[in-house]
C-alpha cells in the first residue's frame, strides 16, 4: 500500500502543490525535501526572493526520480503536480520560504481520506510549524526508529540521518 502526501511550496507570489503516490512519511519524504533544499542552497542565505526560491525547489523536486525505473523502462518521478490536497493522503508537507532568508516546513499527518471532509485552511491549522533544524530532528528520529525496527527483525541496512548544510 503506498504512503500519499502532498507536499505544498510557497514563496511570496508563488504556490504549488505536489503529489507523491509512495513514501510519503517524514523519513522519506521529509529526508527528501531536506536533501534537495541542502542540494539547492536554499537553507543557507540565499539572495534569492522567495518566489525564486520556491520556483528552484519545485524544478529540482519534479525531476528527481526513483531508483529503480517504472515498469515500461523509463524513469520514474517522485512528484507531480497537483492543483489541490488530496482527499487520501497520510502527511501534508508545507514549504514556506520567507524573506530575507526564512524557511518554515509545516507537516500534518492525516487520516486516509480525511482530506475529502476538510478544507486546507483546516487542514494546515493542524499542521505542526517547523524550522529547518527542527524539522531535520523529527525526520532523524523517524528514521532511527525505522533502523531500530528493521534491525530487530533481522535487516541490516539503515537509514542514515540528514544533515543540514
Amino acid at each position: 500500500m503506498a504512503t500519499r502526501s502532498n507536499i505544498i511550496i510557497r514563496g511570496g507570489q508563488f504556490k504549488c502543490y505536489l503529489y507523491r503516490h509512495y513514501d510519503g512519511y517524514p523519513a522519506e519524504t521529509g529526508a527528501h525535501l531536506l536533501e534537495t533544499m541542502n542540494a539547492a542552497r536554499l537553507l543557507g542565505q540565499n539572495n534569492n526572493r522567495p518566489d525564486d526560491r520556491a520556483v528552484s525547489l519545485v524544478n529540482r523536486l519534479l525531476r528527481s526520480t526513483a531508483d529503480d525505473p517504472g515498469y515500461d523502462g523509463k524513469p520514474s518521478y517522485h512528484y507531480e503536480i497537483t492543483d489541490e490536497i488530496h482527499g487520501d493522503i497520510e502527511h501534508l508537507y508545507i514549504v514556506r520560504m520567507a524573506n530575507p532568508f526564512g524557511i518554515q516546513i509545516l507537516h500534518a499527518q492525516i487520516g486516509i481520506g480525511i482530506g475529502d471532509d476538510r478544507d486546507e485552511a483546516a487542514i494546515i491549522a493542524e499542521s505542526v510549524p517547523y524550522t529547518p533544524a527542527e524539522f531535520a530532528d523529527m525526520v532523524n528520529r523517524e528514521r532511527a526508529d525505522i533502523t531500530a525496527r528493521m534491525r530487530a527483525r533481522g535487516y541490516k541496512g539503515e537509514l542514515l540521518p540528514i544533515a543540514l548544510a
